[in-house]
C-alpha cells in the first residue's frame, strides 16, 4: 500500500529562510568557533584555587604552570595548586602579583604592587627592589627582549636589566604620567611602552644606548601591546577602544566593528588568525581575520567570568585564561564536534547515521522522527510530514535517489521527488520493525526485521528470500559477491552469490553460517566490514574478528581494546580503523592488528577518545544500520546516546609531548622531605617507604589543539 503525504515545504521554507544568515558568515563558521568547540575546564576556591583572581599565567620547562594572584604566586601541576605567598615566602611582604613572565633560562620574573621586582631561579626567590636600582616598588609590566635583556615598567618609569645590572631607560620630557602599563618588543627589535594615561611611546637602539618617540595621544591609557603575525601591533586601551599600528598607519576598532568603549586587558592570535579579545566587563570577542567583523565567544553566563585578566598559550596547545573573581580556564580545541539538541537534534539518543548523495546526514530516534543535518543544524521528519513511524534506526539510497527509512513498526518509508510511500504486509513484508536496510554496489535493497526475515525490493514488493529466524543487524555484500546478515544470537548468515535477487525464498541449506564455533567470540554480531584489501571484520558484543581461512579469529579487551563492544567499524584515509563501543570511539592502528593477528604483538594499543575530546556521552550506538559513516569529505560519524559525534581523522593529530614527571617529596621515617633540584643522599634507614611524583596536566589522547 501507498499513498501521498504532505510534502517537505515547511522544512524547505526554513532552510531557504536560513541560507541567508549562514552565507553571510562562511568564514566565521569555518574559523571563529564559539565555546561550545572547545573542552572547557574550571579551577576556582571551590576546587583548590587559593584566589579567584589571575592577573598573569606562564609555563616553565619542567610543565608547570604558574599562576599570579593578589596574593602571591601559585604552581599548578594539572592537580593541585601550590602557593607561594607572604606566609611561607619572606619576600612576598603582602604585595598583589600584576606581572608574571618566564625568560629563556627558565626563571620567573614577578611584578608586584609593592614588593618591586621578584625573581625565581634554581628554587629560590631573590627580590629585586627599588634600593639596587628598579624605579618603583610598584612593577606593572615586565617584558624579555630578543638579546635576553628584561625590561621592567614601573610606577616612575622604564629600566632595563642586562647582566645582572639595572639601567634607566629615558622616556620623553613632559609626559602626563610615566607609569609603564605595558611592555612589546617587535620583530624590527623595537620596543613599544603603553603608559596609564601618556599614551604610547616607542624606543629603539641608537648608537650604544636607546632613543624614545612619542606616538601619544595624551591621556591614553594602555593596558595591552600584542603583535599579529602580519606584524601589526595593537593596542588595547582603558576605556578608548583598541587600536592598530601597521605600515606606518593607526587605525582604531570601535563601536563600528561591533566593540564598545571597555577596557581591553589581554589579547592574543589563533591559528586563524582571528585576534582574541580579552575585557574587563564584557568577557572574550573575537576579531575575525581579514573582516574586521567582532564575533561573540560566549554568553554572558556561559564562562566562569566576564572578567578576563590574561591569555596564555602553553606548549601543548591549551588556552589558559586568567578572570577578576571567576578563576581560571582552560580551553582545548575539541577533535570531535558534538551535535545535540541545541543543533536541532529532536532528541539526544540517535540511531543511525547516513549521508545521502545530496550531501545530507540523515539520523534516526526512537520516537522522534528522523533528522536531516543541513546548513550547520539539523531539522526532523515525523509522521506528520508523512514519515510511517517516529521510530527509525535504519537508512539507506538506491541508485534511483530513492530514499529509505526502516523504522521500530511503521515498516519501510520510501521518500522520493517530494512523496511518501509506505510499504508494509500487503507489500510482501514479513514483519514491521527493522534494524538493517542496505542497498548493495549492485543496487538492490536489502531489509532485515527483527524476527530474522530477509527481504529485498523486487518488482514494487518485498519479497522473503531468506529467513535466519533471529534478529537481522546489518547487511555486507563482499567484493566475491556473497551477502553477509549479522545477527543477534545466530553469528553471520552468508548468502551464495549470484545474479539480481529472485522471488523465490532461498532455503536453510543455502544459508552458510559463521558462528563461535567457526572462531567468532560472539555470536551476536552488531556490524560487518571489508576492509580496502579484501578482509572481513566483523564487531561483536564481544570483540573485534577478522576472517581468514574459513575461519574468525578475535581481538579482545584482554588484548588491549577499550571495550568488548564493537557497534561500528569505519576506515581512515591512512586504512587505520575507527571503532565506536561503550567507552567512546577510539582508533586502531592497522600495522598493529596487522602484527597482532600475525603473533608479532601481544596487545595492542589503540586511542582512545571521550568527553575530553568533545563527546557528550562515550556510549556509542549500534546494532543497526548504518551505525556509523564515512562521508565523502572523509569525516567519520557516530551515533551516540548523546548526540552525534563527529571526527576528522586528518585533523586529529598526535601530542608527541611526553607527559613530563617530577618526584615532589619523600617520605621515610614517616616525614615528608621536599626533593631539591638535585641528587642527595638519604639518610639513614636510606629506604623511601613513599613517593610523591607528578605529572603535570596528563597528555590527552586529543594531541595538540593547534592554536
Amino acid at each position: 500500500m501507498s499513498y501521498k503525504k504532505r510534502n517537505l515545504t515547511k522544512a524547505v521554507l526554513c532552510i531557504t529562510l536560513l541560507l541567508p544568515i549562514y552565507a553571510l558568515f562562511p568564514r566565521l563558521s569555518a574559523a571563529v568557533k564559539t565555546i561550545d568547540s572547545f573542552q572547557h575546564n574550571v579551577w576556582t576556591q571551590e576546587n583548590g584555587l587559593p584566589m579567584n583572581t589571575v592577573v598573569g599565567i606562564t609555563q616553565t620547562s619542567d610543565g608547570y604552570i604558574w599562576l599570579g594572584t593578589e596574593s602571591g604566586i601559585v604552581r599548578f601541576d594539572g592537580v593541585k595548586f601550590n602557593s607561594f605567598n607572604h606566609e611561607n615566602t619572606p619576600v612576598f611582604s603582602g604585595g598583589v602579583v600584576v606581572a608574571l613572565i618566564k625568560d629563556r633560562e627558565d626563571s620567573l620574573w614577578i611584578g608586584t604592587r609593592g614588593d618591586g621586582l621578584i625573581r625565581y631561579r634554581n628554587g629560590e626567590f631573590q627580590s629585586i627592589t627599588a634600593d639596587p636600582g628598579i624605579i618603583h616598588n610598584d612593577v606593572w609590566a615586565i617584558m624579555e627582549s630578543r638579546d635576553g635583556s628584561i625590561w621592567v615598567g614601573s610606577t616612575c618609569g622604564l629600566c632595563r636589566i642586562a647582566n645582572e645590572t639595572v639601567s634607566k631607560i629615558r622616556l620623553p620630557e613632559n609626559l602626563p604620567t610615566y607609569t609603564v602599563a605595558s611592555l612589546l618588543e617587535d620583530r624590527n627589535g623595537r620596543i613599544w611602552v603603553g603608559t596609564n594615561g601618556g599614551g604610547l611611546v616607542r624606543v629603539k637602539k641608537r648608537g650604544g644606548g636607546f632613543e624614545s618617540e612619542y606616538l601619544g595621544p595624551d591621556g591614553l591609557k594602555i593596558a595591552v601591546l600584542f603583535e599579529d603575525r602580519k606584524g601589526a601591533v595593537w593596542v588595547g586601551t582603558m576605556k578608548s577602544g583598541l587600536f592598530r599600528y601597521w605600515e606606518d598607519k593607526r587605525s582604531r576598532f570601535s563601536t563600528k566593528q561591533g566593540l564598545s568603549n571597555i577596557n581591553y586587558r589581554c589579547l592574543l592570535e589563533d591559528r586563524f588568525g582571528n585576534l582574541w579579545i580579552g575585557t574587563d566587563e564584557s568577557g572574550i570577542k573575537i576579531l575575525t581575520a581579514g573582516e574586521n567583523r567582532i564575533s561573540v565567544f560566549h554568553n554572558r553566563d556561559e564562562f566562569s567570568s566576564n572578567s578576563i585578566t590574561s591569555f596564555f598559550r602553553d606548549r601543548e596547545g591549551t588556552l589558559w585564561i586568567g578572570t577578576n573573581g571567576g578563576g581560571l580556564n582552560s580551553l582545548r580545541e575539541k577533535k570531535i564536534t558534538t551535535y545535540s539538541t541545541k543543533n536541532g537534534l529532536s532528541y539526544q539518543i540517535v540511531y543511525g547515521v547516513f549521508q545521502d548523495s545530496a550531501g545530507r546526514i540523515w539520523t534516526g530516534t526512537k520516537g522522534y522522527g528522523v533528522n536531516y543535518f543541513k546548513n550547520n543544524r539539523f531539522f526532523a521528519l515525523t509522521t506528520r510530514d508523512g514519515l510511517s513511524s517516529d521510530s527509525v534506526v535504519t537508512f539507506a539510497e538506491t541508485p534511483a535517489g530513492s530514499l529509505w527509512f526502516g523504522t521500530l513498526g511503521g515498516g519501510i518509508t520510501r521518500y522520493k521527488d517530494g512523496r511518501f510511500d509506505v510499504f508494509g504486509h500487503r507489500s510482501g513484508l514479513s514483519n514491521l520493525l527493522f534494524r538493517a536496510l542496505y542497498a548493495d554496489p549492485e543496487g538492490n535493497l536489502w531489509a532485515g526485521t527483527i524476527q530474522g526475515g530477509i527481504h529485498c525490493f523486487v518488482d514494487g514488493r518485498f519479497p522473503l528470500i531468506a529467513d535466519v529466524n533471529v534478529r537481522v543487524n546489518c547487511f555486507l555484500r563482499d567484493s566475491k559477491g556473497y551477502l553477509w546478515a549479522a545477527t543477534f544470537g545466530r553469528g553471520l548468515c552468508r548468502l551464495k552469490p549470484g545474479k539480481a535477487p529472485q522471488k523465490k525464498k532461498i532455503e536453510e541449506e543455502n544459508i552458510e553460517v559463521f558462528d563461535t564455533q567457526k572462531g567468532l567470540t560472539q555470536n551476536t554480531v552488531l556490524c560487518i566490514h571489508e576492509d580496502k584489501t579484501g578482509n572481513i571484520w566483523a564487531g561483536t558484543l564481544k570483540g573485534l574478528n577478522r576472517f581468514c581461512d574459513g575461519m574468525f579469529k578475535g581481538l579482545l579487551k584482554k588484548d588491549g581494546l577499550p571495550d568488548d563492544i564493537v557497534y561500528c567499524i569505519l576506515e581512515d584515509h591512512k586504512n587505520d580503523f575507527w571503532i565506536s563501543c561503550n567507552q567512546g570511539i577510539y582508533c586502531l592502528f592497522r600495522e598493529e592488528v596487522r602484527a597482532f593477528f600475525k603473533g608479532e604483538i601481544q596487545k595492542v594499543t589503540p586511542v582512545l577518545y571521550g568527553k575530553e575530546a568533545g563527546m557528550l556521552s562515550i556510549e556509542c550506538n549500534g546494532g543497526n544500520q548504518p551505525a556509523g559513516w564515512k562521508t565523502r569529505e572523509g569525516k567519520l560519524w557516530f551515533p551516540t546516546t548523546n548526540g552525534i559525534s563527529v571526527i576528522d581523522p586528518m585533523n586529529m593529530g598526535v601530542n608527541n609531548i611526553p607527559p613530563p614527571v617530577k618526584i615532589e617529596t619523600v617520605a621515610f621515617n614517616g616525614k615528608n622531605v621536599p626533593v631539591p633540584g638535585h641528587s642527595w643522599p638519604l639518610p639513614p634507614p636510606r629506604t623511601a617507604r613513599s613517593v610523591r611524583r607528578c605529572g603535570r596536566w596528563p597528555c590527552a589522547p586529543t594531541g595538540t589543539s593547534g592554536w
